[in-house]
């Protein structure tokens, strides 16, 4: 019986012995699970800042500044005239610019000199000085040039049709820069000319016949000085 009872205590303590070296082998986990979470955490954090740095640039960027409008066609360049409409008549001892400001900075040659220049084949541009001989009394789109001795009438269209001159500028003293050649007005073009001259008149225009050799110069910016 006693025998018994020391092999029981011993086969207590040696399980006692093997419990505790069982507890000691195994690891603790609770800190590994700790610095996972922590870790992952680190990473969730970084995730939402990076989240928002991008939704902050993205809403910066669509704070920048707006582009400048473009300018209105009238507001091109400041004191330009007449442009997509018959402007206001010129008063006495006015000078304005219709179209444009001149491109070319040289001083202006005589009509004469460009008449000679383009007869050689050249039509520039040019910038020319001369006077008005009439207007187009309807709208201003066309003008003619007085020149002494020139057989065929010099007249001056608007580039592109996109400006126009004052109604009462004839006689005016003038500066246009453009191209300028002899050409060939199909008899419509001329006939159109004559009915938009004679419709200030109230008489009927006189028919054209055939097309008319004419001297054109195409102003694509015209100033007007009116004594």
């Amino acid at each position: 019986m006693k025998a018994k009872l020391t092999i029981l205590i011993s086969l207590v303590a040696f399980s006692m012995i093997a419990c505790d070296s069982k507890k000691e082998a195994t690891p603790d986990t609770k800190p590994a699970a700790q610095a996972a979470d922590g870790a992952d955490k680190k990473a969730d954090d970084a995730k939402a800042k990076d989240g928002a740095d991008k939704k902050g640039g993205e809403a910066a960027d669509t704070k920048k500044a707006p582009e400048s409008q473009p300018a209105t066609t009238d507001g091109k360049s400041a004191g330009i005239l007449g442009i997509g409409k018959t402007p206001e008549d010129i008063a006495a001892g006015a000078t304005n610019m219709y179209g444009a400001n001149f491109t070319i900075i040289e001083e202006p040659i005589t009509l004469a000199t460009a008449i000679e220049k383009s007869s050689a084949g050249n039509i520039g541009p040019y910038k020319v000085s001369a006077k008005m001989k009439e207007v187009c009394p309807k709208k201003g789109c066309w003008f003619m040039l007085d020149a002494d001795d020139v057989k065929l009438p010099i007249r001056v269209t608007m580039k592109d049709y996109a400006f126009f001159v004052p109604k009462n500028a004839a006689g005016a003293d003038v500066i246009l820069e453009g191209t300028f050649e002899k050409t060939t007005i199909d008899q419509k073009t001329a006939q159109h000319y004559a009915d938009d001259k004679a419709e200030a008149t109230g008489k009927p225009a006189p028919k054209v016949d055939g097309p008319q050799d004419s001297w054109v110069f195409t102003a694509s910016a015209v100033q007007v000085t009116k004594s």
